[in-house]
């Protein structure tokens, strides 16, 4: 009997272990996925951030596009050359072109 009750302590005692570990398992377990949720939440929020920045971005080259277009071939310019006293823009090319 006492055998018996020995053994049975000892599984006991282990199972309680085995708990103690199975608690302490989960515990790192939610604290990871908390871990993780945050990341998750700071990376989305970057995310956002930078596709409205990039929006803004392409909104500004689409405005400014127009003042760095040649007036006669519709090209970026190349060597810009204003014109006296208008200031309109044109590629240096397309300016010798016209004069000739």
């Amino acid at each position: 009997l006492k055998d018996t009750v020995g053994g049975y302590e000892a599984r006991v005692k282990r199972a309680e272990e085995d708990k103690a570990a199975a608690v302490a398992y989960a515990d790192g377990v939610r604290e990871k996925e908390a871990s993780i949720a945050k990341t998750l939440t700071t990376l989305q929020t970057l995310h956002s951030q930078t596709l409205k920045t990039i929006k803004k971005l392409i909104t500004s080259e689409d405005a400014s596009e127009s003042s760095y277009t040649c007036l006669s071939c519709l090209s970026t310019m190349r060597s810009p050359t204003l014109l006296n006293p208008c200031g309109h823009a044109y590629c240096f090319s397309c300016i010798s072109k016209s004069a000739a």
